[in-house]
C-alpha cells in the first residue's frame, strides 16, 4: 500500500490540471450492441523481460485462446481493459523516456491505436510530468463512453479519482482520496477510499457520481484493509454479482487466494474456487456465466514466472485451463485477463 500523506490539494486542482466540462453520469446505462463478441485480452511476461522482451498486451478470440495477436509495439504494456461492447481496448504503457504511464486506445474495428488527448497536468503531457496512473484502477461506464481512473501525484500520492470522456477527450475531477473500482450504475461508482481521520484504512464506497456524496459499501465479504482482504473485483451489472480474489489471513506475502461471489450488501456469498497452493486472482467475467482469471503457484521464486489463465464456471465450479505459457512463444507468464 502507498504511504498517505495528508495534505489538501483540492484547491490546486484547477491549476495543475486542464479540465473541459464533462458529465460523469450517463443518462443512457444500455451499452450498445456488441462490435465482436467473444474477445479476451490479457498480458504476457516473457523471460527477458527486464531487458528486450517488455510485458505487452495481447487479444484472442474467447473459443480460440491459441489464435492471439499482440496489440501495439514493444512498450511495457500494462492492464488492459475492454469497454462493455469490446469496441474499443483501454491500455496503459510505461513510456520508456520518462518511466511514467501513458493511456492508449486500441479501435477494434479499425484495427487503429490512438493517443488519449485531453490528459494533461500543468499544460505538461504526461512524458513531460509526473503524471503516475494507477493502471489497476480502470473501470469503463456502462455505455462505453468513457472511463473513470485514478491519477496519483507524483509527490503526494494523493489518491484521486478522474472521468476521461472519449467525445470531447477532457478529463473531469471527481473525488479526491478515492480510487475507481467498478461502475455499478448511471450515479454509482464502487471506489476505495479513506477516510476523514485515518491516514492507512481504507474501505469500499459507493460514490455518488452527482453529488460526490461517499457511503460506505455494507458488505461483510469485501473489505480491500483487513483479511481475509479482497482484491481485483469485477461486476456483472446483468447478473447483480461481483467475483473478487479473496487472500486468507495466514502465510504472509505468500497468502493463498480464491475466488468469491457476492452481490452487493453480501446477502449473497460463494466460494468459487477453493484454497490450495496456489493464488487465484484478476478474475474477470466473460461470457455464459464463467469467469477468467489467474492462477500462479504459491511460490516467490515462481509466482510471476509461470502463471496460467483458467476459466471457471460459476454454477458448477468446475474449472479449466484456457491458455497456458508455454501456447505463447516466448511466454513464461500470462495474467490480467480481461473480456
Amino acid at each position: 500500500m502507498i504511504p498517505f500523506r495528508p495534505l489538501h490539494l483540492a484547491f490546486l486542482l484547477p491549476a495543475l490540471f486542464s479540465f473541459g466540462a464533462c458529465d460523469a453520469t450517463e443518462v443512457l446505462d444500455t451499452p450498445p450492441e456488441p462490435a465482436e463478441t467473444g474477445l479476451v485480452t490479457f498480458q504476457v511476461r516473457f523471460a527477458d523481460f527486464l531487458d528486450e522482451d517488455r510485458p505487452r498486451i495481447a487479444v484472442a478470440p474467447f473459443d480460440q485462446p491459441t489464435n492471439h495477436r499482440f496489440i501495439g509495439g514493444k512498450e511495457h504494456a500494462l492492464r488492459s481493459i475492454f469497454s462493455p461492447d469490446q469496441s474499443n481496448l483501454l491500455f496503459a504503457v510505461l513510456d520508456s523516456t520518462t518511466d511514467f504511464q501513458k493511456f492508449l486506445r486500441y479501435d477494434v474495428r479499425l484495427d487503429t491505436i490512438y493517443a488519449m488527448p485531453g490528459l494533461r497536468m500543468g499544460g505538461f503531457t504526461p512524458e513531460q510530468f509526473a503524471f503516475k496512473i494507477e493502471s489497476k484502477s480502470l473501470t469503463w461506464n456502462r455505455a462505453g463512453t468513457g472511463f473513470y481512473f485514478d491519477d496519483r501525484f507524483g509527490v503526494t500520492n494523493t489518491l484521486t479519482t478522474y472521468y476521461y470522456g472519449l467525445g470531447d477527450s477532457t478529463a473531469a475531477f471527481l473525488r479526491e482520496q478515492a480510487a475507481p473500482v467498478a461502475y455499478i450504475g448511471p450515479d454509482t461508482l464502487l471506489v476505495t477510499a479513506r477516510g476523514p481521520t485515518t491516514e492507512w484504512i481504507v474501505a469500499y464506497c459507493l460514490l455518488n457520481l452527482k453529488t460526490g456524496q461517499l457511503t460506505p459499501l455494507n458488505n461483510p465479504h469485501l473489505d480491500p484493509y483487513n483479511h481475509p482482504r479482497t482484491q481485483t473485483l469485477d461486476w456483472n451489472a446483468e447478473d447483480r454479482l461481483f467475483v473478487a480474489s479473496r487472500l486468507e489471513p495466514e502465510g504472509g506475502a505468500l497468502r493463498s487466494a480464491h475466488l468469491i461471489l457476492t452481490d452487493l450488501d453480501g446477502s449473497f456469498f460463494q466460494v468459487l474456487t477453493p484454497l490450495g497452493p496456489h493464488r487465484d486472482i484478476d478474475p474477470r467475467w466473460g461470457p455464459n456465466g464463467l469467469v477468467l482469471f489467474n492462477r500462479t503457484p504459491r511460490d516467490a521464486r515462481l509466482e510471476y514466472l509461470c502463471g496460467s489463465i483458467l476459466l471457471v464456471e460459476i454454477e458448477t465450479g468446475v474449472v479449466r485451463e484456457w491458455l497456458r505459457p508455454e501456447a505463447v512463444e516466448g511466454a513464461v507468464h500470462l495474467c490480467q485477463p480481461d473480456s
